[in-house]
C-alpha cells in the first residue's frame, strides 16, 4: 500500500521450483506448494490482486497430457524444443486452431474459481504460426495433393478473447497479461489488458521503438521487460520512459532496490497528474522543447497547460553529457519560477530560456516546471 502495488504475479503455482512437470506447467494438477489458495485469499483480501503464469504454445512432454492430446494439438511440421528439469523434459509446441484452446479456457476458468486468482498470464500465446496438421483443421492442399501451411491467426484470436472474457466475468478488475515479443499482430493482441514485450529485443533504436513498442497507435498497453539480470538499470527506464511506457516491475525478487526506484517514479508521475496531462513525446515536441547543443540528448513531456510541465530528458549515449534544454515557456503557458528534479527536489539552473542539466550515461532526469 505504501509504494502502490496492487498486483502479484506468482510465478511458479504448481510447485516452488517448478522442476517436477517441467515447463510449462500442466493445468488441473494440484499445486504442491503449502497453503497457496490461502496465500492467494490473503493477497486478495489485501486489494494485491494476484496472477500466475499459466500459458505457453506447447504441452511439456513425456506426460499424459501430450500421450492423449499431442498429435492432435500439435503443428505440423512437428516442432519441439529441450525443456530440462526433469531430464529428458521437451516442449511440444501446439496450435490454437485445435482442442488446446479448450485446454486454455477451461483452465482459465479453473484458476479463477478454483485457485482464486484474478489474473492470468500468457507467454507467446498471441503470436501465430503457420501449421498444417489437417487433424484440428489447418493446412490447405493444392491441386498436385500437396499439403501446405494456414496461419491461425482468428483461431488464436478467439483462444485469447476467450480467455479474457472468462476473467472479466469473474472479476471486474482482473486481467490479462500476453506477453509477445518479436511481433506486434495485433489481431490476437487486441484482447489484452497489458502487452508485455521487449524479451531479448534491442530497445536502443528509436525508430523501432516508436513502432514497436508504443501502445498508443496499436490501442493496447505496452509494458516492457527490462534487464535480463533482474535489477534497476537505468537504460531500460530511460528508453522506456521517453516513449511513455514502462518497464515490468520484478518487485521484490529486484535487486539495486528497483522496487523502491520504480514505485518512486509511478509516485512522482501520479503527483503531478499526468492522467489529466497532454503526452508530447520528442519527435513532436520541437516546438516547445529543443535540445540543438546534444543531439543524443530526446525531451519528451506531459503537459498541463498554464500549469506545470514534466520532462522526461534522456541521454541516450553511453557517455556523460553536459546539456541545455531549451524551453518555451510561453507556449506551455508557464512562468517558470518552479524548474527542480522531480525525483530529488533539487533546483536545476534555468537561464536565458534554458535548462542546464549534467546526464549520466544511459539515463534520464525528471524535469517539474511551473
Amino acid at each position: 500500500e505504501r509504494w502502490g502495488f496492487n498486483a502479484k504475479l506468482h510465478w511458479f503455482w504448481a510447485e516452488k521450483d517448478g522442476t517436477k512437470y517441467g515447463w510449462p506447467s500442466p493445468l488441473f494438477t494440484e499445486p504442491e506448494i503449502e497453503g497457496l489458495r490461502q496465500t492467494i485469499a490473503e493477497d486478495t483480501a489485501l486489494g494485491i490482486r494476484p496472477s500466475t503464469y499459466m500459458g505457453y504454445p506447447a504441452v511439456g512432454s513425456p506426460s499424459p497430457l501430450s500421450r492423449q492430446f499431442g498429435y492432435e494439438w500439435s503443428r505440423r511440421p512437428m516442432s519441439t524444443q529441450p525443456s530440462e528439469p526433469p531430464k529428458g523434459h521437451y516442449f511440444w509446441d501446439v496450435c490454437a486452431h485445435s482442442g488446446y484452446a479448450d485446454y486454455m479456457a477451461a483452465g482459465a476458468q479453473w484458476m479463477l474459481d478454483d485457485l482464486g486468482f484474478y489474473g492470468l498470464y500468457t507467454d507467446g500465446c498471441a503470436q501465430a504460426y503457420p501449421c498444417k496438421n489437417t487433424h484440428h483443421g489447418c493446412g490447405w492442399v493444392d491441386e498436385a495433393g500437396q499439403v501446405h501451411s494456414t496461419w491461425p491467426v482468428f483461431a488464436t484470436r478467439e483462444m485469447l478473447k476467450r480467455m479474457y472474457k472468462l476473467i472479466h466475468a469473474k472479476h471486474e478488475d482482473g486481467y490479462l497479461v500476453n506477453h509477445v515479443s518479436f511481433n506486434t499482430l495485433i489481431p490476437t493482441m487486441s484482447f489484452s489488458d497489458i502487452v508485455y514485450s521487449g524479451e531479448h529485443e534491442q530497445y536502443e533504436n528509436l525508430l523501432r521503438f516508436r513502432v514497436r513498442w508504443q501502445g498508443k497507435q496499436w490501442g493496447y498497453w505496452s509494458v516492457l521487460l527490462g534487464g535480463d539480470a533482474h535489477i534497476y538499470e537505468p537504460l531500460h527506464m530511460t528508453w522506456c520512459l521517453l516513449h511513455g511506457v514502462s518497464v515490468w516491475p520484478q518487485g521484490w525478487t529486484d535487486r539495486n532496490d528497483a522496487s523502491r526506484k520504480t514505485s518512486n517514479l509511478w509516485q512522482t508521475y501520479d503527483r503531478f497528474g499526468y492522467r489529466d496531462a497532454q503526452w508530447i513525446p520528442y519527435f513532436r515536441a520541437e516546438k516547445l522543447v529543443s535540445n540543438a547543443d546534444a543531439e543524443q540528448v530526446k525531451t519528451s513531456l506531459y503537459l498541463i497547460q498554464g500549469e506545470r510541465a514534466l520532462l522526461v530528458v534522456a541521454n541516450l549515449t553511453p557517455e556523460v553529457v553536459q546539456a541545455r534544454v531549451h524551453v518555451d515557456l510561453e507556449a506551455m503557458g508557464l512562468k517558470g519560477t518552479v524548474v527542480r528534479n522531480a525525483l530529488t527536489d533539487e533546483a536545476l539552473p534555468y537561464a536565458d530560456g534554458a535548462i542546464s542539466l549534467r546526464l549520466r550515461p544511459s539515463t534520464f532526469v525528471l524535469v517539474w516546471v511551473e
